[in-house]
């Protein structure tokens, strides 16, 4: 199992793939290569020297997934978590409030305030 402490497992948008069934299904994540080829949020914080969206001034922007009405919400809550208070502590909220695997099915149209919420921090 992937190590959900390790901060490389956080895609740079700030979706968790320590938790994500895709791992199983061959995905490596976007840091290793996986994922998304087209992502445009792939480059854009390597390319300023960050580690993801949560170090980045202009977050949440519309080069990410940030806008999107199905996800957009979770995106959003999970940047704002590392923002608050630090990746390895949101990746642990994270792991106890939602299991091991991720039901990103059941974070679907979920909002900013109820994401925040489900980890503790609303």
């Amino acid at each position: 199992m992937t190590q959900w402490t390790d901060p490389a497992t956080l895609a740079f948008c700030g979706w968790i793939c320590a938790g994500c069934p895709g791992l199983s299904e061959g995905c490596a994540g976007c840091r290793a290569g996986g994922g998304d080829a087209g992502c445009p949020t792939r480059d854009c914080p390597s390319e300023r020297g960050y580690a993801g969206c949560w170090e980045c001034a202009e977050f949440p922007c519309d080069r990410g997934p940030f806008g999107r009405p199905d996800f957009g919400g979770t995106t959003i809550a999970y940047v704002r978590a590392a923002q608050r208070i630090g990746v390895p502590a949101m990746l642990e909220r994270a792991r106890a409030a939602l299991g091991d695997q991720i039901d990103y099915s059941a974070l679907q149209n979920k909002t900013e305030e109820e994401v925040l919420a489900l980890l503790g921090l609303g």
